[in-house]
């Protein structure tokens, strides 16, 4: 991929020219084939994040549910650690390419599927995709045993 070896340059560069050395890190290269539909990924597929050790939860969310939603075929999947850690994603479809920064630095930073859902899409546009998989967490959570103990609390008043 060209953005690889355009980021391994700066790298290179930035290594030979200043005393802060880095590292590189490939774990949260984006891949995108530009087919039809066009496909990017972030991290491990569902498939290769399940023969690794550890438990993972998937979160998947379909265009044809967005409002912007012209060509609705195509998909958001976001792969997470059982506790929240966004693990990889990929997404299928028209732009699949342009949608999958925030992931890129979610997985890029270790950041929890819940950095995802705090962010500010506009409204009304395909980038919302990442909005609603990364949703589906927290909606999960209020089903949870702490989560119906957080409502009960509330209800309550304490």
């Amino acid at each position: 991929f060209t953005h690889v070896a355009d980021a391994q340059a700066r790298l290179v560069v930035r290594n030979a020219l200043t005393p802060f050395k880095a590292r590189w890190e490939g774990r949260a290269v984006p891949r995108v084939t530009y087919a039809e539909p066009e496909l990017a990924q972030v991290g491990p597929t569902e498939q290769e994040a399940e023969q690794s050790p550890g438990s993972t939860r998937v979160w998947r969310y379909d265009f044809a549910e967005l409002d912007r939603a012209i060509r609705p075929e195509g998909f958001v999947k976001l792969v997470t650690t059982r506790r929240g850690r966004l693990l990889g994603a990929t997404i299928v479809g028209a732009g699949a390419g342009n949608l999958i920064t925030p992931a890129v630095l979610a997985v890029q930073r270790g950041l929890p599927i819940g950095a995802l859902a705090g962010f500010i899409y506009p409204y009304p546009t395909m980038s919302e995709g990442m909005l609603r998989a990364a949703t589906m967490s927290r909606r999960a959570a209020l089903h949870s045993p702490g989560g119906r103990l957080l409502r009960w609390i509330v209800r309550l008043g304490l």
